[in-house]
């Protein structure tokens, strides 16, 4: 009994999980919406909360020159099953993150549940007309 108590103890210690993995993930793309061009250069975050922008980023990316992200995050919060992906959209009062003004925000793009991974998303952004 002992041997398993120190077992548990160390792996709870050591962050790790001996069933499954508490960790959110999620990859993929942000295209444009009208010519399917991946975008660079755009803020995409996974967010705690229910849909609204004024929820802290726990993890952000911002896409590279293939338009590829990717995101992970051990956060969790009580109220939602999951995190929210949210590209191109800062939380007030947020000062470390941009927003490309040629494209429209996507508070909550898609969602991942806590403790599970969703790869190859194709995130769309709308641009906007001048």
């Amino acid at each position: 009994m002992r041997a398993l108590l120190l077992v548990l103890t160390a792996a709870g210690l050591a962050g790790c999980s001996l069933f499954g993995s508490d960790t959110t993930r999620a990859s993929g793309v942000v295209v444009n919406a009208e010519t399917g061009a991946p975008v660079a250069g755009i803020d995409v975050s996974f967010r705690t909360g229910g849909g609204f922008a004024v929820y802290p980023a726990v993890d952000t990316d911002r896409t590279d020159s293939a338009g590829r992200f990717t995101l992970e995050s051990d956060a969790i919060d009580s109220g939602a099953s999951g995190l929210m992906i949210s590209i191109n959209s800062c939380a007030y009062g947020q000062t470390d993150c941009r927003y490309d003004a040629r494209y429209g925000s996507a508070i909550q793009a898609d969602a991942v549940d806590h403790g599970h991974s969703k790869t190859n998303l194709r995130l769309e952004l709308i641009p906007i007309r001048p």
